[in-house]
């Protein structure tokens, strides 16, 4: 039996089934406004949203949940492994040719965290999958870090898978 969670957004009710939200944040996007300037930042955020939503399936959906962060929700399969998928997500936006007005290459990578823990409401979700993207951030940036229930610091034993990044 699938766990599901529910995100109310305006009118709309999405369901998310076993994956629950993985926030995706842009790495040193205040580098990217600071130096290309603010219309490069912007062309890097819509870039990345079109690259998000490219890898939502039927089911899953992208919302932007503030400057330079995302949420990614997809349904995960019977045999398919979220950290595989989220992975090849955080090489998709790797991969993405952006160039500021002077042809320099503008480089984009993500930090994403996920979570597998289903959770009383959607705020324990985020705040479990925000713990994870802020391992992702802190192990080096551009990588996947998916927790399977929230990290207490009490000898609890919450497993963490990381994708490094390639190169």
């Amino acid at each position: 039996m699938r766990s599901t969670a529910t995100l109310e957004c305006g009118a709309l009710v999405f369901l998310a089934f076993l994956f629950a939200p993985a926030p995706v944040l842009a790495d040193h996007f205040k580098r990217i406004n600071d130096t290309w300037g603010h219309g490069t930042g912007d062309e890097a955020s819509i870039a990345m949203a079109c690259a998000l939503q490219a890898h939502a399936t039927q089911g899953g959906f992208t919302v932007r949940f503030g400057g330079e962060e995302f949420v990614w929700i997809q349904e995960v399969n019977a045999g398919q492994e979220p950290d595989q998928c989220l992975e090849s997500l955080r090489a998709a936006i790797e991969a993405i040719e952006l160039h500021a007005p002077n042809g320099e290459r503008v480089p984009l990578t993500v930090s994403i965290g996920a979570t597998l823990n289903p959770a009383e409401s959607i705020d324990e979700m985020l705040s479990t999958a925000d713990q994870a993207v802020y391992l992702a951030k802190e192990g080096g940036r551009n990588r996947v870090v998916v927790l399977d229930a929230p990290v207490s610091g009490k000898g609890n034993s919450t497993q963490i898978r990381i994708g490094k990044r390639s190169g």
